[in-house]
């Protein structure tokens, strides 16, 4: 598999493991063959990278636990390290299943630790026995802290011993103090006096001036201490051979836990994988030969250069005919395809976006590059004869075939009929095929074949360079002639290949696909541009939806105020009066301020029988304010505590009744009109002051806007307002460029104010 990049793919991963097993498990990597294993492990692998963006565990450096096993069984006892390297292990996973199972979801990875019995007793007794730089601790046993003790003491002792003998030969001594060499407390004595000094020499310095002598007295204490080492090591040795004989016999506990930490470091190292390189988990389709895959990258190409490709492919849509420029980038999609196809079987991350899609396939057949074989006598050509033959004759239905140029390495002609037969020949075993060529025959046959399409690799034509990005549906220009005057053929040269290719027949198709191309081109940056406008037009509506809330929130604050300062104005006219009453005494007669406390006390009862929200008892065609709006009119109806005023500008406004007020009518005053051009009749305006087009059609609600408008005119209406609402501005706009349109009738006109619907209204004045 390394033409398409995997060996290199997993020579880089095998180094992510940290523990012998798991990198022991990415070296032996396999495809599944059950659809059911693999969606299981992908579920895993999908939870691990959710996990890894939230914490960042970090596994322990351990060996192969199944090699240690095995040594115990043949006699070996546990070295000290491994069994803390076991502790270690132990703990981590331990506390790695803690976390994962205090968090929402991640149902498939707490399945998988769901098994863990965690051995306490063992644990607890490695522990005790080894410290971390692999020593045997005191309290290991009951006996060797028994005898350590003993031989702190026999030490001590045998130093007092020397100490006392210096002090005593003092003036023989090289060095004042013992010397303690190979486990002993000597002297060193001048080799001129050594036959002075009571004991045994043991040794002598490298210059044979230094004489190392072993006092008599310390002789039978260092004896004692030399025993009581070996009963040390003895019982050291009982402590090993008690825990190793406690692991094999908790083998299993001991087994599961060091599998399942090896498990999870592969997993979370093929997570870790995928999240670094910006990779996801493709769905696992349930059909045959389904392929999804949005923004798919190569793992040979860095994120910042690679061109993200989309590809889709399904059992209705099986084949792929891949066309375009040399080098643009045909054989790396087919290689991005297949390497991805492998990649999911195995349970790997695919460098691909959310929402991609691939089936299991059985099998991936692929040719690239020279297939030409020396050892064998084979030319490229029959060498790519006897690999298409193979694919025919192996691959099934629903394998994956990749070949590149196909038909490569005869003459033109035949080279197509080759092409074209190979592909229809997959096609009929239901494989799924992709295949780059630049045989026009085969883009006429992808086109007229049921099953097969084309897709093209971009060219710039501008640069003369390709733009590597895959066009799904459109077969491509080979773009020869204009690379090769890129690339140094003269261009005279090139333009006498230019009339030979329009002097041959059957060229009409890359004269379409050049058409084509500039279509597209065209159709991309109209597109570009509506996008640009839609974006425009969802800014403009975000700043109008936080006008009106601004507006709102204002309305509130300002009403807010307006009942503070009247709360403000009653209290001040309360403590005046109580002023007034107090400085004049008598002179001011008692009912007479009684009389205006009352109205005053009227006055803070209406109030709060307002804002207890008690509807007061009105009628119909009864004059009426809304003190908080500032409106007066007369009540056209009331059903319960909804309430429909008639202004006095014409307009009509819903409001709770409990807002409502009774009113004196005021007195109508008639107007002398010095001169009338037209029947009365007609000066009177007898039409609707206001049109609502919420709801409608925009033709229907222009059609209704005109004719509302020269009814208006015939009334001698001079202000209308305009129910337009807010919605996503169309019916808004079509007003004001319908009133823009007409200024021989139009005015002006403006925004409604908030009192009149803010910007869902607008007001017109007509001429």
């Amino acid at each position: 598999m390394g033409d398409l990049g995997h060996n290199s793919l997993l020579n880089s991963l095998i180094r992510r493991p940290r523990t012998a097993l798991g990198k022991s498990l990415m070296a032996d990597i396999a495809p599944f063959t059950s659809a059911f294993r693999l969606k299981e492990e992908l579920d895993r692998l999908k939870e691990a990278m959710d996990y890894l963006s939230l914490y960042n565990p970090s596994f322990p450096e351990s060996p192969d636990f199944r090699a240690v096993i095995a040594g115990l069984k043949k006699g070996r006892g546990i070295e000290p390290l491994t069994a803390r390297q076991f502790l270690s292990d132990s703990n981590f996973l331990f506390s790695l299943k803690k976390q994962i199972d205090s968090l929402e979801g991640y149902f498939s990875l707490k399945e998988s630790l769901s098994g863990l019995k965690q051995p306490k007793g063992l644990l607890g007794q490695i522990e005790r026995s080894f410290g971390e730089d692999g020593r045997i601790l005191d309290g290991a046993s009951a006996s060797l802290l028994a005898i350590r003790r003993r031989r702190s003491e026999l030490e001590g002792s045998l130093l007092g011993l020397a100490r006392a003998t210096a002090l005593r030969y003092s003036q023989y001594l090289t060095f004042k103090e013992p010397l303690y060499r190979d486990g002993r407390y000597v002297l060193g004595v001048n080799v001129s006096y050594k036959n002075k000094i009571d004991g045994l020499v043991v040794s002598y310095s490298g210059s044979g001036e230094t004489a190392y002598v072993l006092p008599r007295s310390n002789i039978e204490a260092t004896g004692e201490l030399e025993r009581v080492k070996g009963i040390e090591k003895n019982e050291e040795a009982k402590v090993v051979s008690s825990l190793t004989r406690r692991i094999l016999s908790e083998e299993s506990d001991v087994s599961y836990i060091e599998d399942t930490l090896g498990y999870f470091d592969f997993l979370f190292a093929k997570a870790r994988y995928g999240v670094e390189e910006e990779g996801s988990v493709p769905a696992l389709s349930a059909g045959k030969g389904h392929i999804e895959l949005y923004g798919l990258r190569h793992p040979s190409l860095s994120k910042e250069r690679a061109v993200l490709n989309d590809f889709k492919l399904s059992e209705e849509k099986r084949a792929m005919v891949i066309s375009g420029p040399n080098a643009g980038g045909k054989s790396v999609a087919l290689k991005s395809v297949g390497l991805a196809a492998i990649c999911f079987s195995e349970g790997l991350p695919v460098l691909c976006q959310e929402g991609s899609s691939l089936s299991l396939f059985p099998h991936v057949y692929f040719s690239f590059g020279d297939n030409q074989s020396i050892e064998n006598s084979l030319s490229t050509f029959a060498a790519n004869m006897e690999e298409y033959g193979r694919f025919i004759e192996k691959a099934g239905e629903g394998d994956l075939v990749l070949i590149d140029e196909l038909g490569m390495g005869t003459s033109p002609r035949e080279g197509e009929a080759i092409a074209i037969a190979v592909v229809s020949s997959l096609l009929r075993k239901r494989c799924i095929v992709m295949v780059s060529s630049h045989f026009e025959g085969l883009k006429a046959y992808a086109m007229e074949t049921e099953g097969a399409f084309n897709a093209s690799m971009g060219y710039k034509e501008g640069s003369l360079t390709p733009s590597y990005k895959l066009r799904l549906g459109l077969p491509g220009k080979s773009y020869s002639l204009e690379a090769a005057l890129k690339y140094g053929l003269p261009k005279e040269t090139v333009e006498e290949a230019e009339k030979i290719v329009a002097g041959q027949a059957g060229f009409s198709l890359e004269d379409s696909l050049t058409k084509l191309e500039r279509e597209i081109a065209e159709a991309e940056k109209s597109k570009e541009e509506a996008e640009k406008l839609r974006a425009e037009e969802e800014r403009k509506s975000e700043e109008l939806d936080k006008k009106l809330e601004a507006l709102r929130k204002s309305r509130g604050s300002i009403l807010e105020k307006a009942e503070q300062y009247k709360r403000k104005l009653i209290d001040e006219a309360k403590e005046r009066i109580r002023e007034i009453a107090s400085s004049l005494g008598k002179a001011v007669k008692p009912h007479e301020i009684t009389a205006a406390k009352a109205e005053l006390d009227a006055l803070e009862e209406d109030d709060e029988k307002q804002d207890d929200g008690k509807v007061e008892d009105l009628g119909v065609n009864d004059f009426v304010s809304v003190k908080d709006l500032g409106i007066k009119g007369t009540l056209v109806s009331l059903n319960g505590r909804k309430a429909v005023v008639q202004g006095k500008d014409g307009f009509t406004y819903k409001v709770d009744a409990g807002r409502l007020s009774k009113e004196n009518r005021p007195v109508q005053k008639t107007l002398k009109t010095p001169f009338m051009s037209v029947d009365p009749a007609l000066r009177k305006p007898t039409g609707k002051l206001e049109i609502n087009l919420i709801g409608l059609h925009l033709d229907e609600a222009k059609a209704t806007l005109s004719g509302y408008l020269d009814s208006c005119r015939v009334s001698g209406i001079k202000r209308v307002r305009i129910i337009h609402g807010l919605g996503s501005g169309v019916l808004r706009n079509m007003v004001a460029e319908y009133l823009k349109s007409h200024p021989e009738f139009v005015a002006g006109f403006e925004t409604a104010g908030e009192r009149e619907g803010g910007l869902g209204a607008t007001i017109a004045h007509l001429r």
